[in-house]
């Protein structure tokens, strides 16, 4: 089965140009297109996918990812559930524990209220009665006016280490999941299963996207520095959950050890270094220490062998889609262009 790719827009676009990239994104083929939700850096998330749903007709639209600490679930489930209506059902929520680099918070929520806003949202995008910290709340218009009653919106949920993973299978209808190392997705997919046999689910009911950054070119190196700050940015993430203590944690790090000796100790560095200032911006003191193999186990680049490469070895673990990010990329519209009629023959 072939895979869908769909891409990932962040700070440098705002309302005046957002719904070109979308109608771009969606002439040339690509699944969805998600809007960043950092507040404090860019546009308001759930505007830009207003304006992104309003400008296309077969595009999938969401967050990428919100988080329900800067918003009340019933706020995202409402909006959300708002856009299903406009754009004709290609609206889904993404969302996760939340970070504290863009957002309005110092940090997320606890991970039972993840749970627990996944849950929420489902429930009360269907006009269901959704229960949120010990109170009841439906929506009248889902319920009795909306075309989609009794249908949730797809909720998307970011995962990392083994308790988002297992939310994910249990409560959710998809997942972003960082980095194309083979290694860390079976890991991560054999955790969403747990969370799948605790709800009683069948773990292929749980589409994985990998969340990455495609860059094609005549070389990885022509591209490092591009490639550099979403790298690092997905080190620092993972490095937090390499540093538990718990029995999967112990498992994943035995796994990396063996399929990348030292590359553990390669993450470590940067994650010493972070400065979050330079998430996701080229520059930055982190990425000093951001090598070519922390890049490749995190983003495929290169010729369009050597990202097929990557990503027909993540085909053959049931992975759904690539969600590419454009963050850092400076010629982003020639790379969409690129990507799709380069690789996704290809795939």
């Amino acid at each position: 089965m072939p895979l869908d790719i769909g891409i990932a827009l962040g700070q440098d676009q705002d309302v005046h140009n957002i719904a070109h990239y979308a109608k771009v994104a969606e002439d040339l083929g690509y699944h969805h297109v998600t809007m960043i939700d950092m507040g404090t850096l860019g546009q308001e998330v759930n505007v830009m996918m207003t304006v992104a749903a309003m400008g296309t007709k077969r595009i999938h639209i969401g967050h990428g990812v919100t988080n329900p600490a800067t918003y009340h679930p019933g706020a995202i489930a409402n909006a959300t559930a708002s856009l299903r209506e406009l754009t004709g059902n290609r609206a889904f929520v993404g969302i996760g524990a939340g970070g504290p680099y863009g957002q309005f918070l110092t940090k997320g929520v606890l991970i039972r209220e993840l749970r627990e806003a996944v849950r929420f949202i489902n429930e009360y995008s269907a006009g269901r009665d959704g229960v949120w910290r010990g109170d009841s709340w439906h929506s009248e218009w889902i319920r009795n006016k909306s075309k989609y009653a009794g249908q949730s919106v797809p909720v998307w949920v970011a995962v990392a280490g083994p308790r988002t993973c297992e939310i994910a299978g249990e409560v959710g209808h998809s997942v972003f999941s960082i980095g194309m190392d083979p290694t860390l997705q079976q890991w991560r997919m054999e955790q969403i299963a747990r969370g799948c046999e605790k709800a009683g689910r069948d773990p292929a009911e749980v589409d994985v996207w990998i969340r990455t950054q495609c860059y094609l070119a005549e070389s990885k190196a022509a591209v490092k520095r591009e490639m550099e700050p979403y790298a690092a940015t997905a080190t620092w993430e993972l490095y937090q959950i390499l540093k538990q203590e718990n029995p999967q944690v112990i498992d994943l790090r035995k796994r990396l050890d063996k399929a990348h000796p030292g590359l553990i100790d390669e993450f470590k560095q940067i994650y010493d270094h972070w400065d979050p200032y330079w998430t996701e911006r080229v520059g930055g003191p982190q990425t000093e220490y951001t090598t070519q193999r922390v890049i490749d186990f995190f983003l495929p680049s290169g010729t369009v062998d050597d990202v097929a490469e990557q990503m027909d070895a993540l085909k053959e673990l049931g992975i759904r889609g690539i969600s590419s990010v454009m963050y850092s990329i400076k010629d982003d519209l020639d790379m969409l262009e690129r990507i799709s009629k380069e690789l996704m023959p290809r795939l």
